[in-house]
């Protein structure tokens, strides 16, 4: 588990396909890498994809989280909520404490596996900032005291004036002519928080191990902001294929290094002390001496470089040779 990037492939745009898996199986087979799960988001999901992967002649093992928007869900939730609930479904995932229920679930006959997860106080937190803005926009709504006398009125101004993640938390009432709250869709959003749904097609995978592997995901992404962000790999601002192959590969392995300076900070605490930026800067400050006719020296190290060689396993004495 070394967390290091090992390979990396130039796609067209982004492509929601189950023919990318196919292909990163095959590539992970050439680096002799065959025990793999697949780990995705809910952007991936549809149930052509799902079955895909699950087809034996080259089935992949996957990890796959369920979207809101699936009404099948939404009655998988309703049936198991009051179950979730109990103690006896409760347990502890490093500092959470979790409810879990499993159960199967199929498509096209297929039997694939729901891992349902209920975490109390993140359902608490949740109610508690939707309900505190929803307030707060109701107030705002309450305060231009408007009246529409057609619903053609009402949308016009719910376009100008309501954020549209909140648009199906109001409505229009035709008697009173005024904004009230839909209390259908408020209830129906409640009901699902603090809820998340795993499928898999593995049926060894327990609680723990799914959710394990569904939240290390945040290592990837977290290397992918390092690419776009950290190392300035957002933009490429190239006008040739040549050149974005090579710039493309000359991140790559500065994310290759930039992941195993990281990685050695954590171990020895330093991002007490420095981000990643930092440190190279502060090993910046060290100047290789280089007078015609004279061996090369390097300046004075200072009390943070020691340390940070130290943290590295670099032997102040050796640096000459690494130069």
């Amino acid at each position: 588990n070394n967390t290091l990037p090992i390979w990396y492939n130039i796609y067209p745009g982004s492509i929601t396909d189950v023919t990318t898996l196919k292909n990163c199986v095959t590539y992970l087979k050439i680096f002799n890498l065959n025990d793999v799960l697949f780990i995705l988001d809910r952007g991936f999901f549809s149930k052509a994809n799902v079955l895909e992967m699950n087809n034996v002649e080259n089935k992949i093992q996957f990890i796959q989280p369920l979207p809101f928007t699936l009404k099948r869900l939404k009655k998988l939730l309703n049936k198991y909520k009051r179950r979730l609930q109990k103690a006896v479904n409760s347990f502890k995932f490093k500092e959470e404490i979790l409810h879990h229920c499993q159960t199967d679930f199929d498509f096209d006959n297929q039997i694939f596996f729901a891992h349902l997860f209920f975490n109390e106080k993140s359902e608490v937190d949740q109610k508690h900032n939707f309900m505190s803005m929803l307030f707060d926009l109701e107030e705002k709504l309450k305060l231009k005291n408007k009246h529409f006398m057609n619903l053609k009125d009402y949308l016009k101004f719910r376009e100008a004036n309501i954020p549209k993640k909140f648009i199906k938390y109001f409505k229009w009432n035709k008697k009173t002519f005024l904004i009230e709250k839909n209390i259908k869709t408020i209830n129906a959003n409640i009901s699902k928080m603090g809820c998340f749904a795993l499928l898999t097609n593995d049926k060894k995978i327990n609680k723990t191990d799914v959710l394990n592997f569904y939240r290390q995901r945040d290592q990837v992404e977290k290397v992918f902001d390092v690419a776009k962000n950290e190392i300035d790999g957002d933009r490429l601002r190239v006008h040739s294929q040549y050149n974005t192959d090579g710039r493309l590969f000359i991140k790559f392995i500065s994310l290759i290094l930039y992941m195993e300076i990281t990685k050695v900070m954590k171990r020895n605490n330093l991002f007490k002390q420095f981000t990643v930026k930092e440190l190279l800067a502060e090993l910046k400050k060290l100047k290789a001496i280089n007078i015609e006719g004279n061996e090369i020296f390097f300046s004075e190290l200072s009390k943070k470089q020691k340390n940070i060689l130290k943290a590295f396993g670099i032997d102040e004495k050796n640096i000459k040779h690494s130069y």
